[in-house]
C-alpha cells in the first residue's frame, strides 16, 4: 500500500468522552477521514465508540465506502450501523459495522493490490 503523505488530528476530552478526528492522504490522491467520539469511563471494557464514521474517498472526492452509525436508515436490521459502499449502481447500503481499525484497514488496503487478470 502507497504510505500517506500528509495526516491532521485534533482530540478532545471531557468527563471520559473523548472525540479523535483525522484525515489521511493516500499517494493516489484518495482521502480517508475518521471521526469518532468514544466513551473512556469504564477501563474494564475498554473504549465503547458512541458515534464513529470511517470515509474513504477518492482523488475526485467520490465515496468508496463509509462506515457511519448516523440513525439516518432506521429500515436496516443493524440499525444504527451501516456501510454505505461505491457499487454499479452507484453507492449502496450494507447492513455492517461497527467495523473494527483492522476491518477499515483491510477495505482501504483493496484498493492498492493490484487486479489480477484473466
Amino acid at each position: 500500500m502507497d504510505v500517506a503523505e500528509d495526516y491532521e488530528i485534533a482530540q478532545a476530552e471531557d468527563a471520559g468522552i473523548g472525540q479523535l478526528t483525522f484525515a489521511l492522504r493516500f499517494t493516489d490522491g484518495s482521502t480517508l477521514h475518521v471521526d469518532v467520539t468514544a466513551d473512556c469511563s469504564d477501563d474494564s471494557r475498554g473504549p465503547l465508540w458512541k458515534l464513529y464514521s470511517f470515509h474513504y474517498q477518492d482523488a475526485d472526492h467520490n465515496v468508496r465506502f463509509r462506515y457511519d452509525n448516523a440513525p439516518h436508515h432506521p429500515e436496516l436490521a443493524n440499525f444504527p450501523h451501516h456501510l454505505h459502499i461505491a457499487g454499479i449502481r452507484g453507492v449502496e447500503l450494507s447492513e455492517e459495522g461497527p467495523p473494527s481499525v483492522r476491518e477499515v484497514a483491510r477495505r482501504v488496503r483493496q484498493y492498492f493490490e493490484p487486479e489480477e487478470t484473466g
